[in-house]
């Protein structure tokens, strides 16, 4: 070998060696989120919520399914599993989902087709929100305990730090009546977002949300009789059974201030002159996010 083809060969390996440390570099500082919420509502007004999440940020991987329970009158409880899950799967038209440590086993029978939407895209990563059950038939069995009533599902797959999200104030919800479905996902910012879909299908107009109604022609939700699920922030809340693992993210994330609530809901259709209003129950929150941290 010459000296030229020697002197190649060593600026070669230098450039695979600093290649695969920016690779290395690169994997150990991405974020990859894929979160499951499944809910129900029973006719009564009690309300079971299951979130299921797997997370990988800087080599760090670690899975969280949590329980949230609330019944008029009593005190929202909360329970939690750092272990391993399976992810909900689809078995004769039903979205399943069982997890020992919590004793959970649960299913929705829906005849909507799952519908995915991309929120986001950006340079730093990207959001896909699949709704997989807008309006679902739903039964959870919890520690000898079953709720049966109306329930939804959908999944959350972030590649883009949450802390890095260009957004200011988060709008999400669904409510369910007998004959329909209401899904909404509204975030102000810089990259603003503005998607309701009314029985799995997506409305062509710009939405108006407060705490007592959602307006979107041609639909009116109003919203009363509301109780409060959980308020705070995501640090002393959903991220609580998190907080020894999750106390190298940025504070930013870890301020994040989220207002969760169950209210009545009746929904009018504004074109219609005749009929009755449709009647129900939903599930709504309501996020304020800090300013972003790089």
């Amino acid at each position: 070998m010459t000296l030229t083809q020697c002197n190649d060969h060593h600026a070669q390996t230098e450039r695979l060696v600093l290649r695969n440390r920016r690779l290395k570099a690169a994997s150990a500082s991405s974020f990859r989120l894929s979160k499951f919420y499944l809910d129900c509502i029973s006719d009564t007004g009690d309300a079971l919520i299951v979130y299921a999440a797997r997370a990988e940020w800087r080599g760090l991987k670690f899975s969280y399914v949590s329980l949230l329970e609330s019944a008029p009158g009593l005190p929202t409880r909360m329970s939690s599993s750092l272990r391993a899950y399976a992810a909900p799967a689809w078995r004769d038209g039903s979205l399943c989902f069982d997890f020992a440590p919590l004793k959970i086993s649960a299913r929705w029978q829906t005849e909507n087709a799952p519908t995915q939407y991309p929120l986001l895209k950006t340079s730093a990563g990207e959001v896909i929100w699949t709704c997989l059950a807008p309006r679902a038939r739903a039964t959870i069995n919890h520690r000898g305990k079953r709720i049966e009533g109306s329930g939804y599902a959908e999944h959350l797959l972030l590649t883009i730090p949450p802390w890095q999200l260009p957004i200011k104030d988060l709008h999400w919800g669904r409510f369910h009546s007998a004959t329909d479905s209401l899904v909404w996902i509204k975030w102000l910012g810089e990259q603003p977002l503005d998607l309701t879909l009314h029985n799995g299908v997506a409305l062509d107009a710009p939405s108006e949300i407060s705490a007592d109604h959602v307006r979107v022609q041609p639909l009116t939700l109003t919203l009363s009789d509301t109780r409060e699920l959980c308020v705070g922030r995501i640090a002393t809340t959903a991220l609580w059974p998190l907080r020894k693992i999750i106390s190298a993210f940025p504070s930013s994330i870890l301020n994040l201030h989220e207002s969760k609530w169950i209210s009545a809901g009746t929904l009018h259709h504004d074109a219609v002159s005749s009929g009755m209003p449709e009647c129900g129950y939903a599930l709504h929150e309501h996020v304020i996010f800090p300013a972003r941290t790089t």
